[in-house]
């Protein structure tokens, strides 16, 4: 085997014994950042389906009140606490 680099000079078998360990450490941190960006990418997926299902009963809820968002309370005949009204300070 020749030493890495491209140089036509063979290693000796310290040289080959270092570059295979040094090799095989790398392959050990390599598996677990992968897996761990497997586990991350798992949790991004929930993630995104949650808020997809979410995004869902929303459009849904939507559709039941003509396209205007009501609160709960405004479907009671109470006023909605959340939107402004003229000269009350509150945004």
């Amino acid at each position: 085997m020749t030493s890495p680099g491209g140089s036509a000079k063979p290693l000796s078998q310290k040289a080959l014994r270092l570059l295979v360990s040094d090799l095989a450490g790398k392959i050990e941190r390599l598996e677990q950042e992968l897996s761990g960006l497997r586990t991350h990418n798992q949790t991004l997926q929930e993630e995104v389906e949650r808020l997809q299902f979410q995004s869902l009963g929303v459009e849904e809820l939507r559709g039941e009140l003509g396209g205007k968002r009501q609160t709960g309370i405004e479907r009671e005949g109470i006023v909605n606490l959340t939107e402004k009204r003229p000269g009350s300070g509150y945004p």
